[in-house]
């Protein structure tokens, strides 16, 4: 695949390692030129998808590539709205739901626990560059 190519699937090289959790393969596409903006078939960025999976070390490596904490989805979510919404069963659904379209089991107990980190990290870092 091409790193900055949107596939007809929607989900791009990089989306798709971050939703997984595939660091290393992220840290090689950066290697080959992939662009930590680059937007999958729903405006969504690595980053918005890699606060989604609750991916914390994933979160940290794009935001020092160059992540954008203010790119908006087609939703107008930034990666911190994807996060920053309080815990509920809802939330557990939809993560069920996605889950089961895409065939990764999530840990509700752990993505419970790091959404708030994720969200905090990206305010920290959101404050650091306003300065």
């Amino acid at each position: 695949a091409q790193v900055n190519a949107l596939p007809k699937d929607g989900g791009s090289p990089m989306s798709t390692a971050a939703y997984h959790g595939h660091i290393e393969i992220l840290k090689h596409l950066f290697e080959v030129g992939a662009r930590a903006n680059f937007e999958n078939g729903d405006g969504n960025t690595p980053l918005h998808v890699a606060a989604f999976a609750g991916e914390i070390e994933i979160v940290r490596l794009l935001l020092r590539k160059g992540a954008s904490i203010t790119k908006r989805n087609k939703n107008r979510q930034t990666a911190t709205d994807i996060v920053a919404s309080d815990w509920d069963e809802g939330t557990a659904g939809f993560y069920r739901a996605v889950g089961a379209a895409t065939g990764k089991i999530f840990d509700l107990t752990q993505i419970e626990k790091v959404r708030p980190q994720i969200a905090q990290l990206l305010r920290r870092h959101a404050a650091k560059a306003k300065k």
